[in-house]
């Protein structure tokens, strides 16, 4: 619901995550910043009110993750996976998944 409004929101809009080119966002958003604005301006045009942006956080972690993250989450594994919340519940499952893409 907008708060000034009562009207439902209801979201329209992108997944964004590749440009044209098939380029990855993020391996061009810094030298081409101008043109992510671009895009989002576009989107706009085209009545967007949501654009979700797809980063490719496994693929760029590999290198620094080696089989687990190196810093803390706030709670232990253990703890992420026994609690009910939606973002625990995703940072437990992307561990899981750094312990068994490299398990040593």
């Amino acid at each position: 619901m907008y708060a000034s409004s009562g009207r439902p929101f209801i979201p329209w809009g992108f997944n964004y995550d590749r440009d044209y080119k098939s380029r990855l966002l993020e391996d061009y958003w810094e030298t081409e910043w101008p043109t992510v604005v671009e895009h989002f301006r576009q989107m706009k045009q085209l009545g967007a009110n949501v654009v979700r942006v797809h980063l490719q956080f496994i693929e760029g972690s590999k290198d620094c993750a080696a089989g687990w993250i190196g810093f803390y989450w706030g709670q232990t594994p253990v703890e992420l996976s026994r609690s009910t919340s939606i973002g625990d519940s995703l940072t437990a499952a992307w561990l899981r998944l750094f312990r068994e893409m490299n398990p040593n």
